[in-house]
């Protein structure tokens, strides 16, 4: 499989909720935690729950996050 986000994180899913349209995903891969939010037909697609090993791929055009 090709993809052009190179961008991949793969790490163990450490928590997921759902509610009845959106899902909220969190994986800890390595020392770095990810939060994902997507629909929740797609968290049920994948089989998402604590414990799966899963890939994290982000690809965006902008991300900005900053404190001092």
């Amino acid at each position: 499989m090709l993809r052009s986000a190179r961008n991949r994180f793969t790490g163990l899913v450490t928590e997921v909720i759902i509610d009845r349209v959106m899902a909220q995903v969190s994986m800890q891969c390595g020392p770095f935690e990810v939060t994902s939010l997507m629909s929740a037909e797609a968290a049920r697609e994948l089989n998402l729950e604590p414990g799966v090993v899963a890939t994290a791929v982000v690809k965006a055009t902008t991300g900005i996050g900053e404190r001092r």
